[in-house]
């Protein structure tokens, strides 16, 4: 569950204080009642683990809106060898299906749960990936892409995972989307139906006169979706439409609607798994990952009990990829991947990480293993978060790669040093027509919102 907490900061550069000198000077107030005041800048740590970085924040005038690029199809991730091995001699004593040859839900339902069948000859562990493919349902406005892996351990029958569906109110008509089963290694095989149409059955039946991004729960929903892979428990739900429900004037709602916003990328759930792949890209090859990649390796690393073995699996399979094992092949001596490592990573004048790291290799640690810690060093974490927060603004919002002009000119606000300066950024995208068309033929807010 992701932390309940909600910083509410208040800031120079919002609209809501044009005109007032208060020479820079900010106030936080914590929801346990606690308040921490500077000149400039601060970071601030709760106890429930959400951490509000001190990232820039004058409010310039929005940049226009890009222009939309089209929005690419996420392809399942390369599946690696299969784990675990199967005995040495085994066949397949394993066959693996989906439950039904087709699957529907109503488009106000929220998602659709879809069971995978396994019948064995013998007890077997097994496994089998999934993934969904855009057919007539768009994965920017329709569904939530996701991907992912099932393990059946000895015994088990059947696993389960979901289809995250969007509430728009475009009366369309029903719409389907693909979903396939795949890789199911050397201990099982595939069986009909391992490829299904899942089913969106329309709900509307007027033309919208409004937009349901504006509704509370239908905000918060959808952040959760675009942003943290999952829906939302009822808890979370809850608190934090509240700290938009509570508001009496609409400066109220506009300022929470930003401060919730942000708060789905600043929160330690994000960090620890949305986060995580992006420092994967930028340490391991060097550069941000581009949203048809992040969309299926974000998928497999969201908040649930098995999510440290499941960022573990995703950098096993990392290390193994053509992409990686191109910037450092097998032949390669510890000392020259480390080396290599550390400076893909732009760490190289750590050198007691470094030797630390050797050191580990030499005592047995893997390539993924010391990928982990790499990713994990503070300098590297702290370097990459602004650069990381205006990516997922077009990942989350938009549900597709930025345009280089309109990500640098965030970057470069967000890097001016302004307490902050977020608060600017996250109000554009949140009012942006790219966004508000997602959900309904109607937009109700515009940058106005976001000037002085």
């Amino acid at each position: 569950m992701m932390a309940v907490l909600l910083a509410v900061l208040s800031l120079c550069s919002s609209a809501a204080y044009a005109g007032k000198d208060c020479s820079g000077a900010f106030t936080v107030t914590l929801s346990d009642g606690r308040a921490f005041s500077g000149a400039r800048s601060a970071t601030i740590t709760s106890s429930a683990g959400l951490t509000l970085m001190p990232t820039p924040s004058p409010t310039p005038t929005p940049s226009p809106n890009p222009t939309p690029s089209p929005n690419p199809t996420p392809s399942p991730s390369p599946s690696p060898s299969p784990s675990p091995s199967p005995t040495p001699g085994d066949v397949e004593h394993c066959s693996i299906r989906f439950s039904a040859p087709s699957y529907s839900t109503n488009e106000g339902a929220g998602g659709a749960t879809i069971t995978v069948l396994r019948t064995c000859d013998r007890v077997r562990d097994s496994k089998v990936d999934f993934f969904t493919t855009r057919g007539t349902a768009s994965d920017r406005a329709d569904f939530t892409f996701t991907s992912g892996r099932l393990f059946f351990a000895p015994g088990e029958t059947s696993k389960t995972f979901k289809v995250l569906v969007t509430d728009d109110l475009f009366v369309e008509g029903d719409e389907s989307l693909t979903l396939s089963l795949a890789d199911p290694g050397g201990s099982a095989m595939l069986v009909s139906p391992s490829v299904v149409q899942l089913t969106i059955v329309d709900n509307d039946t007027t033309q919208a006169t409004g937009n349901p991004i504006d509704n509370p729960s239908f905000f918060v929903q959808q952040h959760y979706a675009d942003f943290l892979n999952r829906r939302g428990d009822d808890g979370g739900v809850d608190y934090w439409k509240q700290q938009i429900e509570a508001c009496h004037d609409d400066d109220c709602v506009r300022r929470q609607r930003i401060n919730v916003s942000a708060a789905f990328f600043v929160e330690t759930e994000f960090q620890e798994t949305g986060s995580f792949v992006y420092r994967m890209y930028k340490a391991g090859l060097g550069r941000q990952p581009r949203f048809a990649e992040f969309a299926p390796d974000r998928s497999r690393v969201v908040d649930s009990p098995d999510l440290e073995a499941n960022k573990t699996l995703l950098a096993t399979e990392w290390v193994e990829r053509p992409a990686f094992k191109a910037l450092y092949p097998d032949t390669l001596t510890i000392e020259q991947f480390v080396t290599k490592l550390m400076e893909t990573a732009g760490l190289a004048r750590s050198t007691d990480l470094q030797q630390q790291y050797m050191a580990e290799m030499r005592n047995g640690a893997t390539r993924a293993q010391i990928l982990r810690e790499v990713i994990e060093t503070p300098e590297l974490k702290q370097r990459e978060y602004n650069s990381a927060f205006v990516l997922m603004q077009y990942f989350g919002y938009l549900r597709r790669d930025p345009d280089q002009g309109g990500y640098d000119f965030w970057l470069n606000i967000l890097n001016n040093k302004v307490p902050n300066n977020y608060k600017a950024m996250v109000c554009a995208f949140l009012t942006s027509g790219e966004l508000q068309e997602r959900f309904s033929t109607q937009q109700t807010r515009n940058n106005a919102e976001c000037g002085p």
